[in-house]
């Protein structure tokens, strides 16, 4: 499949597995003709591949700019909303996506994926408390930790969220099942947190941020958002948050502040050396607990 690139004119092409996706900026009549073609063709080079694509298992999704969602409601402007295969079938723009288990939707807000993420893990929670009679802290812990709060958690880094009530909502099946636990009914959050030893869930989505970002400057992970780094002799190795042309639009701007590429640098630049200069990813995620823990107490 690597030659699949190849056969597309202006479209970019990335492939996980059984999963692959075509994306292209679309701005006019012309762009949308040219990612027309390059989906024909995809399907042809599968054909020619002996590779059969589920047609019927196409799906869309398309990201607005404020502007154009007024045009989307013009009758005339349906027609360069959707795309046909060469069997006739049509693709049209859906609400939600999955990708790689990520819920994305076009208004670019991951209340979605949160309202995924929050569902999987209270069911999980519930037949964890329906199956197992034993509060004891030891035992509760061991199961949220291990099958209910990673379903809290599956790449934070990509879509961690800065809507209020998306933040509570993730933080709900943690309060619930934390109040089961012996010892801690009549305790506030806040207080059963400290007392379990527990970090609340935004928190570890910083944490799992910081980490990421380390990962990207040791060149463990790829550096997609071209993030750089540059030493300080009294701060040690520091992240740059990218530019933002000045002439882009407020729309962008709010979008910008909140991505991991601003997000990212920001969080790891407030950290002592001692934990960024972490040899090892075992040493940095010590040092990092125990630099949170201390220093920014996990309390509204």
């Amino acid at each position: 499949i690597d030659d699949l690139e190849n056969c597309l004119d202006g479209s970019t092409s990335g492939s996980f597995a059984d999963d692959t996706r075509l994306s292209k900026s679309v701005s006019c009549c012309e762009d949308q003709t040219i990612l027309q073609q390059d989906l024909l063709k995809v399907i042809d080079w599968s054909v020619a591949n002996n590779m059969l694509l589920h047609e019927n298992k196409f799906e869309l999704l398309t990201y607005r700019t404020p502007k154009s969602h007024l045009l989307q409601q013009l009758p005339f402007t349906s027609q360069w909303t959707k795309y046909i295969t060469t069997s006739g079938q049509e693709t049209l723009p859906a609400p939600s996506v999955k990708d790689l288990g990520i819920m994305l939707t076009p208004d670019l807000k991951w209340s979605t994926q949160v309202k995924s993420a929050v569902e999987s893990a209270n069911k999980m929670a519930n037949w964890v408390l329906s199956v197992f009679s034993d509060r004891s802290r030891n035992t509760m812990l061991t199961l949220f930790k291990s099958i209910v709060r990673s379903r809290l958690e599956y790449s934070c880094p990509v879509w961690n969220p800065t809507l209020t009530s998306d933040i509570q909502r993730l933080e709900s099946p943690q309060r619930a099942f934390t109040r089961q636990i012996s010892g801690c009914k009549g305790l506030s959050y806040w207080e059963r947190l400290k007392k379990l030893d527990l970090m609340s869930i935004q928190r570890r989505r910083q944490r799992y941020i910081i980490i990421q970002v380390w990962k990207i400057l040791k060149g463990i992970a790829p550096n997609d958002l071209q993030l750089k780094s540059y030493e300080n002799i009294r701060l040690g190795t520091r992240c740059s948050v990218p530019p933002l042309p000045k002439k882009a639009p407020s729309y962008a701007k709010s979008l910008f502040d909140k991505s991991f590429a601003v997000t990212g640098p920001k969080l790891w630049n407030i950290l002592p050396c001692s934990v960024t200069c972490a040899p090892s990813i075992e040493s940095l995620k010590s040092r990092l607990t125990s630099q949170i823990k201390s220093t920014y107490p996990d309390q509204p």
